[in-house]
């Protein structure tokens, strides 16, 4: 059912609608603040091109522009690159500061090359110019279907983006549940109990290993 009033619609109805979208409203405006969030879903490369919070999309369905203009979702694409942009010079420079002399040894090798290099074949390439044609490439890039795992694919291209694949070992590894950890406190209560005082840490945790992993 679509949320958008109707002129066939029932008085029932259109209060159904107004409620289901203010609750819309009020359930997701904190959403599309949510840097982790945004961050993470510029990183998946299945999502990463916000394909689903395009305006032109939305154009026949007033009520749902508004909410999501008020929402701020159509910005969202912007924001996660801004903000992967900053995680992305941040652990760039940290790898960089480590040692000079492997920075140079990389560019005499020049074993790989991005978009700037192609473009004007000039070797000397700055740090910045480097993260921008990456993030570029990487923004442009086709995405994959959306059951497809991007661990996977971020294994495969870790070369073609060294700092995106660490960047999403890093926070694409953060579980978006908490049933699996309710379900290991549940587990630790029926594998201790008062009968089992003498059960050591060491053994309780075997056990739970054992448990979790047979």
């Amino acid at each position: 059912m679509s949320l958008e009033n109707q002129t066939t619609d029932l008085p029932l109805v259109e209060k159904i609608k107004d409620t289901l979208r203010a609750d819309i409203e009020e359930r997701f405006k904190k959403v599309y603040e949510d840097k982790l969030m945004i961050l993470c879903t510029g990183l998946d490369p299945c999502w990463k091109k916000f394909s689903f919070v395009q305006r032109f999309l939305y154009q026949n369905y007033g009520a749902t522009l508004s909410i999501f203009s008020k929402l701020q979702v159509f910005e969202a694409k912007q924001t996660a690159y801004q903000y992967l942009n900053e995680k992305f010079s941040l652990l760039l420079g940290n790898n960089m500061s480590g040692s000079v002399s492997n920075v140079q040894h990389e560019k005499e090798q020049k074993t790989e090359f991005d978009l700037f290099d192609i473009l004007i074949t000039n070797s000397n390439v700055t740090l910045s110019t480097t993260r921008d044609s990456k993030l570029f490439l990487y923004e442009n890039e086709l995405g994959i279907y959306r059951n497809a795992n991007p661990l996977e694919w971020r294994s495969l291209n870790k070369i073609k983006y060294p700092i995106l694949s660490q960047l999403t070992y890093i926070y694409l590894c953060i579980s978006a549940t908490s049933v699996p950890s309710e379900r290991t406190f549940s587990t630790a209560g029926l594998l201790t109990s008062d009968r089992r005082l003498r059960l050591t840490p060491e053994n309780a945790d075997i056990l739970m290993f054992l448990n979790k992993n047979s």
